[in-house]
């Protein structure tokens, strides 16, 4: 077994299909609510011309709420934080961990395409990566502070907006330019749910249809 071999084993180890399952119906919720903020508004949101980037920070903005919701709660496998990865602008990101993985929560236009402004902040937090491609210990300097290999789930929203279109875990190189490796969450959610007893399925389906009552309640009090 080469090291590449052994280090995605390890990675596939905790990052297992109970841990990733749980993401991605997260994701759906988060992007539900979005829907029905703005369908509630949809006479504030009726500017085309200033329209074009609303939805999506609008829906990142709705997912990290609910990430920070959901993962304060027992049953999460993650431990979550804000990073800040923008100085000039003050803008913020969750960040989930699990024993030596990290992971950026990152909306996408495209599947497994890092937006140019996020990759300054990638660029550093994705070198341990390279030991994934056997390269590391040959080619690059000890890394010095955070020892982590370090995933991006990269998502977005169909363009009818009824769902997630995609949402992947993605760890790239240093340089941003190679995928080591690749977990697609919706290939896991079938996995997450077949494991679920009816009463979990239940429960859950509850808890997704009770937070988006709450919040229509809310917008239309």
């Amino acid at each position: 077994m080469n090291l590449s071999t052994e280090k995605k084993i390890h990675i596939d180890s905790i990052l297992d299909d109970r841990s990733l399952g749980w993401l991605f119906p997260v994701l759906e919720t988060g992007q539900a609510t979005c829907k029905e903020f703005m369908k509630l508004n949809n006479e504030f949101f009726n500017c085309s011309d200033y329209l074009n980037t609303v939805p999506g920070h609008l829906l990142s903005y709705s997912i990290n709420r609910q990430l920070s919701s959901q993962c304060s709660l027992p049953a999460c496998p993650f431990t979550i934080h804000k990073e800040k990865i923008n100085v000039r602008n003050q803008y913020c990101i969750p960040i989930l961990r699990k024993d030596d993985i990290t992971i950026s929560i990152m909306r996408s236009v495209n599947r497994r395409r890092i937006d140019k402004n996020d990759k300054a902040y990638l660029k550093e937090k994705c070198r341990k990566n390279n030991e994934l491609d056997g390269q590391f210990s040959l080619f690059e300097p000890e890394i010095s502070g955070e020892n982590n290999y370090h995933g991006v789930l990269l998502y977005g929203a169909e363009k009818d907006w009824n769902g997630i279109g995609f949402a992947d875990v993605v760890f790239f190189d240093s340089q941003l330019k190679q995928i080591h490796y690749s977990i697609n969450l919706m290939d896991k959610l079938h996995i997450y749910i077949s494991s679920m007893s009816n009463g979990e399925k239940e429960k859950s389906i509850l808890n997704a249809q009770n937070i988006i009552k709450d919040v229509k309640q809310q917008l239309e009090g």
